[in-house]
């Protein structure tokens, strides 16, 4: 055990990033997110607080934050109402009033019981030449450019035949489970999980979709999702078997994904 850092958080811990010098890293819980000096473990600052005076009032939760790739004063930071907040340390030690928000207009027509559910952000990363932001909501990765908050470069369906099941994941709460994201070297290709054994790889642009099945024969299982994709989902399709945890490499193309209690390493 190298270093025990004091209990300064009220809420479960979801994020910890290292910013990229290696001499701060920031925490986030439900409401806050905290940076710490690697070197200096009895206290922390507090650069956001999402905390209403009321907690009745509470209308959001943070669920990921994450340091640029190479901007030491950016921080990205997500949440379950599907915003990002962009905060600049150099502007304020204080963000959550500063931070640049990107969001996406609501379509009132397009809304329904789910919708609040499944616009929450899982996770939320920058891309490794740190010029775009990679979202992952339940059904979508949502691809923003850092020069434009109003709306995202591109919107990724990841699977659409799940949405033919969203009644079902509700009554399993699956439909709560959160998803990471992660990042080639080259910033072009984008990794997230799934259910039923598969995580996809897709290129920023959405032309690109490719799911990947885990097995235990060291066999490569993959098959090209096409836009608009759909199949029915029978009762085989198992949602118990979810990648919720996966990580590409920093500097090469190898991925590790978690499925239950395994970890595979593929080339790609």
């Amino acid at each position: 055990l190298m270093e025990v850092y004091p209990h300064l958080h009220d809420y479960s811990i979801n994020s910890v990033s290292v910013c990229s010098d290696g001499e701060f890293f920031i925490s986030a819980d439900d409401l806050s997110v905290n940076l710490w000096n690697i070197e200096r473990t009895n206290d922390t600052f507090n650069i956001i607080n999402l905390k209403p005076e009321q907690i009745d009032e509470l209308s959001e939760v943070i669920t990921a934050a994450n340091f640029h790739p190479t901007s030491n004063n950016l921080i990205v930071v997500a949440s379950s109402t599907g915003v990002l907040r962009v905060a600049d340390l150099r502007v304020s030690s204080k963000c959550e009033k500063t931070a640049q928000i990107f969001a996406e207009a609501e379509d009132p027509a397009s809304k329904n019981f789910f919708t609040e559910i499944i616009c929450s952000l899982s996770d939320a990363v920058f891309s490794a030449n740190g010029k775009y932001i990679f979202a992952r909501d339940f059904l979508n990765v949502k691809v923003w450019d850092l020069a434009n908050t109003k709306s995202p470069v591109a919107t990724i369906p990841i699977f659409e035949p799940l949405k033919s099941k969203l009644c079902e994941l509700y009554e399993n709460e699956c439909i709560f489970d959160k998803f990471s994201i992660s990042t080639s070297p080259c910033s072009n290709y984008i990794l997230t999980g799934l259910f039923n054994n598969n995580f996809h790889i897709l290129d920023r642009t959405g032309d690109r979709n490719m799911q990947f099945e885990l097995n235990y024969s060291r066999r490569t299982v993959v098959k090209p999702i096409p836009k608009k994709f759909f199949e029915p989902l029978g009762p085989s399709y198992n949602f118990d078997r979810k990648i919720l945890k996966s990580a590409w490499h920093p500097t090469q193309n190898c991925v590790a994904v978690a499925c239950m209690n395994s970890l595979f390493f593929y080339h790609v």
